[in-house]
């Protein structure tokens, strides 16, 4: 390997590490900021808690201004696949298509799925697909045309981004189409439409329907609660969050001391990093399906700073048992929408 390549390498690596510590450590930051929020909203906050965790906040901001002045000593760039809403991004390039067409008066029509849809790729290159494509619908454009239109579904599994009116010559769309492949879409071309497909992400969420807080109190105080991180300071926060929830809680920092637990406790709620040593999420997944075999597997979320960015994925059958993806960083609200979750159904079943 050349001394070119080896150092390209080495950027990569560090800049991958560079942003799972930058990820750790804002994790632990949201974490420490939910729980004050939780505190203040008491009649009587503990201050003394509220200090602490401010204390907290402060020494991880400073290890994210370390950690940035890292990366700018590294300075190749790497570029990696990750799951991320066709929605979001389609409304980050919106200004962009606007710009294109702001000299003709046409209206921008937009129809968005209700459901998020994440697609797992490089989402640039979905960014430059966009742009690309409207530059040549404009190219195109008749002086009779008022109004164009992106419209996005979800069908057969894939997500479908729907843009129009195209009266060109397929052909224009090469390069544009080289980029949708590259994250494993195809484009068609029907009744002068521009159909893109692409496969979508296991990302999921969860719809909570209202239950009152008073009512899952005590569901809530009953629900065991097991997390597993090998980073000390997201076992703790994630701990720390889950006990102000008012569930009860253990911890583990590694799998092969998850399953130890787990034998001892019949759990209600995982939430499991993916990266860890000895064992790692995927292998702990399989082992505890295997382990409730004649019995209610507990519920799953996986927390990690990135779901794909991992060298081997879940395997299909134990899929189902993944209640949700959660990115690090994550924040208060989104563990504590989880517990309920799992609380309302465990008191919809009891009922």
């Amino acid at each position: 390997m050349s001394s070119e390549n080896k150092k390209s390498k080495l950027g990569t690596e560090e800049i991958e590490s560079i942003g799972l510590e930058i990820k750790s450590n804002i994790s632990v930051s949201l974490g420490n900021l939910g729980l004050i929020k939780e505190q203040i909203l008491k009649e009587k906050p503990e201050v003394e808690k509220i200090l602490k965790n401010i204390n907290k906040i402060q020494n991880n901001l400073m290890k994210v201004d370390q950690v940035s002045e890292t990366l700018k000593s590294v300075t190749s760039r790497s570029i990696q696949e990750k799951d991320f809403s066709i929605n979001k991004m389609l409304n980050s390039v919106h200004s962009s298509i606007e710009d294109i067409f702001w000299k003709d008066s046409v209206e921008i029509e937009e129809v968005k799925s209700e459901k998020e849809l994440f697609v797992s790729g490089v989402e640039t290159l979905f960014e430059n697909f966009f742009i690309s494509s409207f530059n040549i619908i404009k190219s195109r454009f008749t002086t009779q045309e008022k109004k164009i239109h992106t419209k996005i579904i979800s069908s057969n599994g894939n997500g479908e981004v729907v843009i129009g009116p195209f009266y060109g010559d397929k052909t224009e769309f090469d390069f544009p189409s080289k980029l949708i492949a590259k994250s494993g879409g195809t484009i068609e071309f029907d009744n002068q439409e521009v159909k893109i497909s692409f496969p979508l992400a296991s990302k999921k969420d969860i719809e909570l329907e209202d239950t009152a807080f008073d009512e899952l109190q005590d569901v809530l105080s009953e629900l065991k609660v097991l997390v597993i991180d090998d980073e000390e300071g997201i076992l703790e926060i994630m701990g720390d969050i889950v006990t102000e929830i008012g569930c009860y809680c253990e911890k583990a920092s590694n799998g092969v001391e998850a399953l130890r637990l787990i034998r001892k406790v019949d759990f209600d709620l995982l939430f499991c990093d993916i990266r860890m040593p000895r064992l790692d999420g995927y292998e702990l997944v399989e082992k505890i399906v295997e382990r409730y075999k004649n019995k209610e597997v507990p519920r799953i979320v996986i927390v990690s700073a990135n779901c794909r960015d991992y060298d081997k994925v879940l395997d299909a059958q134990y899929e189902p048992y993944i209640l949700q993806y959660i990115d690090k960083p994550f924040t208060y609200e989104q563990l504590a929408k989880v517990c309920h979750f799992v609380a309302s159904n465990k008191m919809k079943k009891a009922s």
